[in-house]
């Protein structure tokens, strides 16, 4: 793993104080907490929270995923940001593919976010050494085809996606504590379905146990005002945001990814 790399252990009634890079970041009783290599003092306004269990960790900062990205003005605008990964679908053949060679053109234009390949369907001989080929900071693959495979990708930071389908979630809690051995980030995505504020609360405790098995993002469609309440109230470790077509080349708004930030006290 990278980012998160140990856990820390509070005892009862502990007041904790920690500076954090982006602001307004509650700290919530009882989430996981993992601490980053990169903690250090003075980045922003000092966070306190008292924590009323022991064994529990708090995230110091929101993890942001950009995904599909597909052209350099969405680079750039993450970047900015300062999102943690940048994806790229690179499986020819399926939406929202981009070539590999222009995928590298980009990252000469931008730094900051790790350079993420995403993959559905590739055999994972092949996204083993496209990783190498093109020095992938970290690979995506599909629980669905590679649940089964993880082991050969071992050696590589591994975001995890798991596909969510009208009938739910395909795979049970037993199942992601097995991929958790080999997952450094579990990605759970909702495109594909209809999600609510009150419909993740309806099963808040189920989905509080399964987003704590790993540091878990979610990619789903809801209100901008919604996010920070939902993060700190599931447990979440972060967001992944979607790339979109530009109106002309260079030409694109932002207002919707902009509420999305804002609503979370981040100003990039």
């Amino acid at each position: 793993m990278s980012r998160w790399v140990k856990k820390a252990f509070l005892t009862r009634g502990v007041e904790l104080k920690l500076s954090c890079k982006r602001k307004n970041l509650r700290i919530a009783r009882g989430h996981s907490v993992f601490l980053p290599k990169s903690f250090a003092g003075g980045l922003c306004p000092l966070q306190k929270g008292v924590f009323d269990h022991h064994n529990y960790l708090f995230p110091l900062s929101i993890l942001f995923k950009a995904s599909r990205i597909a052209h350099l003005t969405d680079a750039r605008y993450f970047a900015a940001k300062e999102v943690d990964y940048l994806g790229f679908n690179l499986e020819e053949g399926t939406e929202g593919y981009l070539d590999p060679m222009y995928m590298k053109a980009i990252r000469e234009w931008v730094e900051g976010p790790k350079i993420v390949g995403e993959f559905k369907q590739t055999p994972v001989r092949v996204v083993v050494e496209a990783a190498a080929f093109y020095g992938l900071d970290a690979v995506q693959v599909s629980a669905k085809t590679y649940g089964a495979q993880l082991a050969e990708l071992e050696g590589l930071e591994l975001i995890l996606a798991l596909e969510m389908d009208p009938e739910g979630l395909a795979f049970s809690k037993e199942a992601l504590q097995s991929f958790a051995a080999q997952a450094d980030i579990f990605l759970f995505d909702f495109s594909s379905v209809k999600v609510s504020k009150s419909s993740f609360y309806a099963e808040k405790e189920r989905w509080q146990a399964l987003f704590s098995i790993r540091p878990s993002l979610i990619q789903a469609d809801l209100p901008a005002a919604d996010w920070a309440e939902i993060l700190e109230t599931l447990g979440l470790a972060g967001i992944s945001l979607v790339g979109g077509e530009e109106e002309a080349v260079g030409v694109k708004s932002y207002d919707e990814l902009e509420e999305i930030f804002d609503g979370l006290g981040y100003q990039g």
